[in-house]
């Protein structure tokens, strides 16, 4: 008989507001409960919000298990901010510019 996994509990931080809430998961848990639950108890909108813990993005169908997450461990909260779309496109690749795709997605 398959043995659960202990549920773990993890602190879901905002770094604009400063405000944190605790929350105990299983591992198995895809991550979308935890953050539509934070954003309703925080009044915000799950779409305008980005996760991350340990210095790796967070997906909805991400589980604590796949995200390699911990007991205690900090999920950080941070706006979104939409930008105009740009009419020169620059390519980043590893720290290298590469702005060759010019005016391809909206010519002038």
């Amino acid at each position: 008989m398959d043995q659960e996994e202990p549920k773990i509990i993890v602190k879901v931080k905002s770094q604009a507001a400063g405000s944190s809430m605790l929350f105990r998961i299983n591992p198995a848990t895809q991550l979308r409960k935890l953050m539509l639950s934070y954003c309703y108890w925080n009044e915000l909108v799950v779409d305008d919000v980005g996760f991350s813990c340990n210095g790796r993005n967070l997906h909805r169908d991400d589980t604590p298990k796949l995200a390699k997450m911990e007991e205690g461990d900090v999920i950080d909260v941070v706006p979104i901010i939409y930008l105009e779309a740009p009419k020169k496109i620059c390519v980043f690749v590893k720290n290298f510019v590469c702005d060759t795709l010019v005016n391809q997605l909206a010519p002038e």
